[in-house]
Parts: structure tokens; sequence; C-alpha cells
């Protein structure tokens, strides 16, 4: 019980430092300020399944008889990709993303958009902030052409995030059509190109105050989940670590005394049937990138969970070195599969004479199939 105890303290000594680093680092990552463009995808290169990675979408009417959100390919601004929305019905749809932002601070918000046939309403496809009242300027058909489309706003007081939308509609204004958005962007400036440039709020102006999302509490959350994770992966490594050495505790005790250990753990198998037989052994080793050395051995020692072949020099292989064997036996041959060198020994007379030596190979992949054909050769 106290080794068992000291191999515990000796493994959590080992992963501690691991995990502790693991945690510091996803700190970092959350404390880490992003710079220049804060969309993540926003040149709709990477998607999952044919759905648009990292944004959400909603629509007025959510069905896929009434719209489609996808990744289309081929058909990029910039890049191969863009996203698209199309209204099969008179719709507000939009993609959706959350992103940081500082207080008090100037932002803008840009794209390029293709509009396709876009029939009704006042506002077809633009982009926006979630929750405000105004967009870009907006297309409804811009002849096959990727159009530059961008506003600029100011967040509030309070403010340390909001909703970037790329949209086909707006608020009471249903639109049917096809849009295509790509290279959207949302990066902080610190001044206006020019005076006459009008300047949004990036919030809702009939609340006293904008009150975000609490992006504190979500990054606790993920971070806890991440480190329930890893806890989890730690418990399952010392679990699997006790069943091994509980599981060799029982087969040490097991085979006491007896000559032959367990089979199924990577040693030759000698509990197993032995025949005793003349065979030729071909043993073929790598030694280099691609390249393979061919030995010949004599052996008169096999079973089903290994062989024995007899060689002066035991200086030819490393223990636990994985080999590919083959044997030849009255002219036939067998191929055997991988096995590992799991010993070297001399064998000797009571005089202290070596009688004879070799090395004890372990069948890693050895067939059934095979092993009944070489018994029922023998």
């Amino acid at each position: 019980m106290v080794d068992f105890i000291g191999r515990m303290r000796n493994l959590f000594e080992r992963l501690a430092p691991i995990v502790s680093l693991i945690v510091i680092l996803l700190w970092l990552s959350a404390c880490i300020e992003k710079t220049g463009n804060l969309l993540e995808n926003g040149g709709f290169e990477r998607d999952y399944f044919n759905q648009i990675a990292m944004w959400g979408n909603e629509a007025h009417i959510y069905s896929t008889d009434a719209v489609r959100f996808f990744v289309k390919d081929n058909e990029g601004h910039s890049g191969t990709r863009c996203a698209a929305i199309a209204n099969l019905v008179p719709n507000d749809s939009k993609i959706i993303q959350w992103v940081k932002v500082k207080p008090n601070s100037l932002y803008r918000l840009s794209c390029w958009i293709k509009a396709v046939e876009v029939e009704g309403g006042n506002t077809g496809a633009n982009i926006s902030v979630l929750g405000i009242g105004n967009s870009s300027p907006d297309f409804k058909d811009t002849a096959g052409e990727w159009v530059y489309t961008e506003l600029y706003g100011r967040t509030g007081s309070q403010q340390n995030e909001l909703a970037v939308v790329a949209r086909l509609g707006f608020y009471g204004s249903l639109v049917r059509g096809l849009a295509y958005f790509d290279d959207i962007g949302l990066e902080e400036v610190g001044s206006l190109p020019a005076d006459s440039v009008l300047v949004l709020n990036f919030f809702d102006e009939s609340k006293d105050s904008y009150k975000p999302r609490d992006t504190l509490v979500g990054t606790l959350v993920l971070i806890g989940v991440l480190v329930l994770i890893l806890s989890a992966a730690v418990l399952a490594g010392i679990f699997l670590y006790i069943k091994r050495e509980f599981l060799k505790d029982f087969l040490r005790k097991f085979f006491k005394g007896k000559k032959v250990p367990v089979s199924g753990t990577g040693k030759e198998r000698r509990l197993k049937k032995r025949l005793i037989k003349e065979m030729e052994v071909l043993v073929r080793k790598k030694y280099k990138r691609g390249q393979y050395e061919e030995i010949e051995f004599r052996s008169h020692d096999i079973s089903e969970g290994g062989i024995f072949i007899t060689t002066d020099d035991l200086s030819q292989f490393k223990l636990n070195e994985e080999v590919q064997v083959d044997i030849t036996y009255e002219g036939n041959k067998y191929s055997l599969g991988k096995a590992k060198i799991t010993r070297k020994q001399k064998r000797l007379t009571e005089g202290g004479i070596v009688r004879e030596s070799g090395y004890g190979l372990a069948f890693l992949e050895l067939k059934t199939s095979i092993w009944k054909a070489i018994a029922s050769a023998f």
C-alpha cells in the first residue's frame, strides 16, 4: 500500500506542472487583447459541414423553406469562398458574430457585398450591429459585381461587446432574393477619414445604459469546462495506471513459481503449446529509413506466443526492438508478421559452458489460421 501511494505521488508530481502550464496558457489567452480585424473567419474560408464557421444565424421566418445559409465556393471577393443568404420567401435573415469591444471607442465595420435580384421591402443586403436602427448603405442588385460598404460607430460608456450582422432585410423590411458577403471586418480606429462621415451609436439609444452580456462569466465558464476536461483526462490516466498496476500485481502473484509470464502482455507466451522442430527463420529488421536487413537463423522452439532463435552473436538486436518474422519448415514458408525482441539468453551446462544462446521473440500479430497451419504441418 505504501508503495502504491508513493507511485501515485510521483504520478501527481509529474502531471501537476503540465496541468498548471495549460491553465496559465488558457488564462493568458483570455487576457490577450486582439487587434486588427476583431472578427473570426471574416473571409468565410472555413466552414463546418457547409455551415458558416464562427457565425450564428437568425431569421424572421426560420425554416428550410424560407431561408438558406451556406458557404459558396469559387465566388469570393478574395480567397475562394464567401457567405451566402438566400431568402426563398419575404424575410429578414442575418448571420451574427459577437465581438469584444472597448467602451467609448470608435470602430469601422466594413464588408464587400454582391446582391442578386433582391425584391420587396425598403432595405436589401447590408451590414449593421444588432439592436440599432441603422445599417450601412444597402443593395438589391449589384449587376454581378462586388461592392464595398462601411459604417462607423461608437460604443457606449459601459459596452464591452457587440454583435456584427450581415443581413438580407431589416427591421420592418422583408425581402426575397440572394446576397453574398465577404471580407467582413470590424476594426478600432483612432479618427474618422472625413468630418462628413456619419457616426452611429453601436448601442440601443432607448436604454439609459448599455448592459452587455456578461463575457467575464462566459470566459470563466469556458475555463471551468476546460479544467473539468483536463481533470477528467488526469483521472482517466490515474485509473488506467492503477488498473495496470493492480493487474501486474495480480498476474505476478498468479504466476509466482511458474516459468512463463502471462499471454497478452507483449512478452513471449510460453504457457501455450510448444512445438519442438528444426526450422529456418528469416528475421527482417529496419536499419535505415525505408530499408531493411534480412538475417537468417535456426530455431527448434516455437509456440503460439513466440519463438526462440539461436545465434552466438547477441549484439544483433536491442530489447523491445520490433522485427518481421518468416519461418520455413519442410519447404513451406509461413509469414508470422511482427514480433518483439523480449529477451536474449545463454543456456549453460552445469559446468558453465554455453550450450545455446539466442533471442526470445514475442509475436505481436500472429493470426490463428497461420498458427493452425503451422501446428498441423508440424
